[in-house]
């Protein structure tokens, strides 16, 4: 990993769940019509039915047309891997869509397990601003997607400007 001055990570945030802005969560709503905001709170969520922290989602079922940016940055590891294993698996047993914006940790044990089981991956390329962090965050990041109405994987790229 790449360090900077003083020992910190370029990764390394005080915020772990940066709220997705309105044109990259617009984009993939037009293409989904998400049904429920699996990380969200009352002054950020998407959709009108979201599950916040004190709901606890790796707690609730996951069902319908789901969308996630679930918290993530070096002092959310675990919690990111748990989010990610709880989209795999409940799609798998309620086929649900889930849809999730993570950051694309190829070389992490919970990606190979779960991301690469996905039905369809997108690699974002370039860095979508995120409110509070106009210029992007920087690391990369991916839409990885788990659909039942889909019949094999696909990986792509998509440009962000």
């Amino acid at each position: 990993m790449v360090k900077l001055v003083g020992g910190a990570s370029k990764f390394d945030s005080n915020n772990n769940d940066w709220e997705t802005t309105g044109t990259l969560f617009d984009l993939l709503n037009l293409e989904f019509h998400f049904t429920i905001d699996l990380a969200a709170s009352e002054h950020n969520k998407k959709v009108g039915t979201y599950f916040s922290k004190i709901d606890n989602a790796l707690e609730q079922e996951w069902r319908g047309v789901c969308w996630c940016n679930p918290p993530f940055g070096e002092k959310s590891g675990n919690q990111l891997k748990n989010f990610v294993k709880k989209g795999f698996e409940d799609y798998k047993k309620y086929g649900s869509t889930i849809v999730m914006l993570l950051p694309a940790r190829t070389n992490t044990n919970w990606w190979n397990n779960y991301c690469n089981n996905a039905t369809e991956i997108r690699f974002i390329r370039g860095r979508p601003p995120f409110k509070g962090c106009n210029f992007g965050l920087m690391q990369p990041l991916a839409i990885v997607i788990f659909s039942p109405h889909a019949d094999k994987t696909i990986v792509k790229s998509q440009e962000w400007k």
